[in-house]
C-alpha cells in the first residue's frame, strides 16, 4: 500500500491556524466580536457535527479500519465515497456508488476513480462477490477494506452520501454547470446533450439515470463524477464566508467520519484550485461477462496497472478516458 511520508522541516516551520480563526479572517469579523464569534462557531460546528456523524457501531470500526491522516497536511491522502442504495433507514445495504478520491493540498489537485459497483472481487469469508457486497456484509469499515485491497492504497476518510438529498444542495447553489453527454430520460425529467446548468432535480435525474444508456452503469458512474465535479466547482470558487453555508448543506446528504471543521479545513486548502484543469476523473478499465449465471464487471489487468499506477503516483491524466469500458452480450 501507499504510504505518506513528511517533506522536511521546511513545512513544518509554517503557521497553522485553527479553522475557526480562518472563518474569523473570511467572515472579515471585527476584533470587538471575535469572542462572540467564536462561540458561535464552534456552536455551529458542533450542530453540523450532530448531522455528520456516523452511527457509533460504524464509527468505532472505521478506527480501526482507517489509515491515519499524512503527519504533513500537504501530503496527498484518500477519501472514499459510497453512494447506498438502502431504502429504509438501517437496512443493510450494497454502495450503488464507489469512487475514490486521491487530494493533493499541495498541488491544489483531485483524482477520482470511480470502480464499478458490480467489480468481481474475493472477499474474505465470503468468496466470489461483487465489489459492492463489501458494503453489505462489513458495512462502511467493509467497504474500505475491500476498495484498499483492491487499489493497494490506505484510505483516510470515508464519505456516505445520498445522490437523492443533492437536489436541494444544488437548488441552493443555484444550480450546476455541466456537459450532458446523451440523451437523457429519468421519471418526468428529460435532458439534451450539451452544456447547460441544470436545476436540483434535473440533477438528481441526472446522477440517477442508466436505462436510457448504452453505457448503462458506466453512463451513470460518469455522469456522477461530473455532478460531484460541478458541485466542486461551486464549493471551492465560493466565497470563504459562504463555505461554512455549504458544509451544513452537504451535512443534510451525507454521513462521514469527517467533523465540520476538517470538511471546512479540506475547502479552504484548495481555494483558489482551477476544478476544470485540475480535477482529474476516470474509471477502471473494465468489461462485463456473466459467469455462473451472474452478470460482473471484469477488470483488465494489465491496463488496469498502468491505471492503477498512475492514479497513485499523481500522474494526469490517469486514464485514457477515450477508451470506453467494454459492454459484452
Amino acid at each position: 500500500m501507499e504510504h505518506a511520508h513528511g517533506k522536511g522541516a521546511s513545512k513544518k516551520g509554517k503557521r497553522k491556524l485553527k479553522t475557526w480563526q480562518k472563518l474569523i479572517i473570511g467572515l472579515g469579523i471585527p476584533a470587538i466580536l471575535i469572542l462572540g464569534a467564536v462561540m458561535a462557531i464552534l456552536f455551529y460546528l458542533e450542530s453540523v457535527d450532530t448531522k455528520l456523524a456516523m452511527e457509533p457501531v460504524e464509527m468505532e470500526r472505521l478506527r480501526e479500519t482507517l489509515a491515519p491522516r499524512p503527519p504533513e497536511p500537504e501530503e496527498p491522502y484518500y477519501v472514499l465515497v459510497l453512494g447506498s442504495d438502502a431504502r429504509e433507514a438501517g437496512a443493510a445495504s450494497r454502495s450503488d456508488t464507489i469512487m475514490l478520491c486521491r487530494l493533493d493540498p499541495e498541488a491544489k489537485r483531485v483524482s477520482i476513480l470511480s470502480i464499478p459497483r458490480d467489480t468481481k472481487i474475493e472477499l474474505p469469508d465470503y468468496g466470489t462477490q461483487k465489489i459492492n457486497a463489501a458494503m453489505a456484509y462489513g458495512g462502511p469499515a467493509g467497504a474500505v477494506e475491500a476498495v484498499s485491497d483492491f487499489v493497494g492504497v490506505e484510505i483516510a476518510h470515508v464519505v456516505m452520501i445520498n445522490f437523492d438529498g443533492f437536489k436541494g444542495i444544488v437548488d441552493r447553489l443555484g444550480g450546476v454547470t455541466l456537459d450532458v453527454p446523451f440523451y437523457t430520460s429519468f421519471d418526468t425529467v428529460e435532458l439534451q446533450p450539451g452544456v447547460q446548468t441544470l436545476n436540483g432535480e434535473q440533477a438528481l435525474a441526472f446522477a440517477r439515470c442508466r436505462y436510457s444508456y448504452t453505457l448503462g452503469d458506466f453512463q451513470r458512474a460518469a455522469n456522477q463524477r461530473a455532478l460531484l465535479k460541478a458541485i466542486a466547482r461551486q464549493i471551492i470558487q465560493a466565497p470563504a464566508s459562504e463555505i461554512p453555508g455549504h458544509v451544513n448543506s452537504l451535512a443534510e446528504c451525507m454521513d462521514t467520519d469527517l467533523s465540520a471543521a476538517q470538511l471546512i479545513e479540506m475547502a479552504l486548502s484548495f481555494e483558489g484550485m482551477d476544478v476544470d484543469a485540475d480535477m482529474y476523473t476516470g474509471q477502471v478499465p473494465s468489461t462485463t461477462a456473466t459467469i455462473d449465471g451472474v452478470s460482473y464487471v471484469i477488470t483488465l489487468n494489465d491496463e488496469w496497472a498502468t491505471v492503477r499506477e498512475n492514479y497513485v503516483n499523481g500522474t494526469v491524466p490517469f486514464v485514457d478516458e477515450s477508451n470506453q469500458p467494454q459492454v459484452v452480450d
